[in-house]
């Protein structure tokens, strides 16, 4: 404030600094001027301001949720021009052989189709975090770095996924689980067991098929109280060879 002090009818003016360090977009702020006005002490000065970047992505990361090992699944991220001169790609680095990026251009954008292969993913992996980067010919943001959230789909998936009861004591409950190849390849139970002696499988077919149906009962001679158990089934598939299914039951 270069004259703090003002006579009745003088004027001056106010320099009000911004820093837009972390921020971005649309942004409002307001400073508040105190002073011996009798009638108008406080007085709200309120600006705002519009930050952009050079190149503003879209978002920092994926999301890859339930990927098939036997196809694959894309996800875009856009590089937005923040002013008028269009986003250069140099180079883009993936870290594993089962993500890749393949760019393309819409005006003065980038768009970054990311895909993850199914089949390239390694078996003993059903889930993981990974990180690729992105070089640009951008001299205030050279590079960028996002992140690729996946999991995967189980091979054979059993629906129900979980076994839920609730009953009296002394009854009989039953449930009849179907078992699915996601890759529509032929599969076989080779042995079925349980966590429990009052809980039997029954009807597990002897041939190779995609579909697979068991019944699971829960004998009438189970006590009253509250059960977490499981089921574990043996399997001939290469790429999963266990499954397990859990089971809660509360007998009345």
């Amino acid at each position: 404030m270069p004259k703090p002090r003002l006579a009745p009818g003088e004027s001056t003016f106010i320099e009000i600094r911004f820093s837009s360090h972390g921020m971005k977009g649309n942004v409002q702020k307001s400073i508040e001027l105190v002073s011996d006005d009798p009638i108008n002490p406080k007085t709200q000065l309120t600006f705002e301001a519009s930050v952009v970047y050079e190149i503003i992505p879209s978002t920092s990361m994926i999301l890859f949720s339930e990927v098939s090992r036997y196809g694959s699944a894309t996800a875009s991220i856009r590089l937005q021009s923040g002013d008028t001169s269009p986003v250069t790609i140099k180079e883009v680095r993936m870290p594993v052989p089962y993500l890749s990026c393949e760019t393309k251009r819409e005006g003065n954008d980038i768009i970054l189709n990311v895909k993850i292969d199914g089949p390239l993913v390694p078996i003993a992996s059903s889930k993981g975090i990974d990180a690729f980067t992105v070089h640009t010919s951008s001299v205030k943001f050279p590079k960028f770095k996002f992140s690729v959230h996946w999991d995967t789909l189980p091979i054979i998936t059993a629906s129900p996924k979980r076994i839920v009861w609730e009953g009296a004591a002394g009854q009989e409950l039953r449930t009849t689980i179907s078992l699915k190849h996601s890759g529509a390849k032929a599969f076989k139970i080779l042995k079925a067991k349980t966590t429990s002696p009052h809980i039997k499988i029954s009807n597990p077919s002897r041939n190779d098929t995609a579909e697979q149906e068991i019944n699971v009962t829960l004998a009438s001679s189970a006590k009253i109280g509250m059960y977490q158990e499981k089921i574990i089934l043996k399997l001939n598939d290469p790429l999963q060879k266990e499954l397990e299914i859990g089971i809660s039951a509360i007998l009345r």
